[in-house]
């Protein structure tokens, strides 16, 4: 898995650095659920270069510490300061991480019944993170305000219902076609002696051979 997803970024990278901007136009998206345990490729590289190249990452992970065991501290630092959009599920139980997050959406000023003053308290604090209802989700984005959304699911979707009526739900690959031979060929045994017609060295001369070349 490491060595396929190296072998699609780099081509998708090195295209895009060819293309108008040096970004790759439509972009690319990687999805990588599990990231620190099926492929442990250089993310934080990924992630700090891709976003400038047309290069979509998105990384599930199950905390900082899962991040922190496969890429280090500094790693996993960089990890979380270059995601342009973080997203927090409910169930996290890591008090270092609801704190963090927690800070990420800031405060703000209300004014209690019965108080002239305005007070500022948390926006969401560690406690109402973690109690989120299950298919929400909180988004921080950049520099924008705190969001809490509800996660669409695929499988409810019209379109997808619709898809599965019509059975293109599921992509089936098409069977590749045999290959086929301009025309027959025999390569001598690799203790056969030299003919007449070699080349000195023990291999047969080039016109031997269907694609012009010594049999290497």
């Amino acid at each position: 898995m490491a060595c396929f997803l190296n072998e699609v970024h780099y081509p998708a990278k090195m295209a895009g650095s060819r293309m108008p901007g040096g970004r790759l136009d439509p972009c690319l998206l990687m999805a990588l659920d599990e990231i620190a345990n099926i492929a442990p490729i250089n993310i934080p590289n990924f992630m700090a270069d891709s976003g400038g190249r047309g290069i979509q990452m998105a990384i599930v992970s199950h905390g900082l510490g899962q991040l922190r065991e496969r890429w280090g501290e500094q790693g996993a630092q960089i990890i979380s300061d270059t995601a342009g959009c973080k997203v927090f599920l409910p169930g996290i139980t890591d008090t270092a991480l609801l704190k963090a997050a927690s800070e990420l959406c800031g405060q703000t000023a209300f004014r209690e019944k019965r108080q002239e003053r305005f007070s500022r308290h948390d926006i969401c604090d560690p406690a109402m993170l973690r109690e989120l209802p299950g298919g929400y989700g909180l988004l921080i984005r950049g520099g924008r305000a705190p969001v809490l959304a509800k996660l669409p699911r695929a499988w409810t979707d019209r379109e997808y219902k619709r898809a599965r009526r019509q059975g293109r739900a599921v992509y089936r690959a098409p069977v590749p076609a045999g290959l086929s031979v301009a025309r027959e060929f025999t390569l001598a045994g690799a203790s056969a002696p030299a003919t007449a017609g070699g080349n000195g060295n023990g291999h047969a001369d080039a016109a031997a051979f269907p694609w012009g070349g010594e049999n290497r």
